[in-house]
């Protein structure tokens, strides 16, 4: 397995001037989340008993998966919004086949301070939603409303683990320098 070169990436936008960025294979990371979305709508249906026709459970999948997109998509820019807040701004955002990876290219050092503030900013952005959604379920409730919370929740508690390749293993070692 080689790298990717950047004559192999495509620029699809920028968001507070960071560029957003997709690898070749990148439209393997909507079909893979709409997969799950699907296999999420399929086994509600069958926790449930729901008998929905088979065109239903797919597009409340295809709304799963969009819902998840949309989050982890949010989970980046809340990166960058810190990022650039703290004056160490992020590069770009690189859309892999599996995942987005935020790329910083430091040129001055980046103190503690600012890995901390910048790896805080997608799960504060997360867990901000799931504040929303479940302001939004109270209100209007529905099953799209309560998996936008649930997949925030899950992103924002989840990327606080002291895992090392996720914000939680550059938040704890931050944390634990002072």
């Amino acid at each position: 397995m080689g790298t990717s070169r950047v004559a192999d990436r495509i620029r699809l936008f920028s968001t507070f001037g960071v560029p957003w960025e997709a690898e070749r294979r990148a439209w393997l990371y909507p079909v893979a989340y709409i997969t799950a979305g699907v296999a999420v709508s399929i086994g509600l249906g069958l926790v449930s008993r729901d008998v929905t026709d088979p065109a239903t459970v797919v597009l409340r999948g295809v709304l799963f998966g969009l819902i998840m997109i949309a989050s982890y998509a949010l989970h980046s820019v809340g990166h960058v919004l810190s990022a650039n807040a703290c004056g160490a701004p992020m590069t770009r955002n690189l859309v892999t086949a599996v995942r987005q990876v935020n790329h910083y290219t430091d040129a001055e050092p980046v103190t503690s301070r600012q890995h901390l503030l910048r790896s805080l900013g997608g799960p504060v952005a997360n867990l901000l939603m799931m504040g929303v959604g479940l302001l939004l379920w109270a209100v209007v409730g529905g099953p799209y409303v309560i998996f936008l919370t649930a997949v925030n929740a899950l992103l924002g508690v989840g990327a606080l683990a002291p895992i090392p390749g996720v914000d939680g293993g550059v938040i704890w070692r931050e944390l634990a320098r002072h």
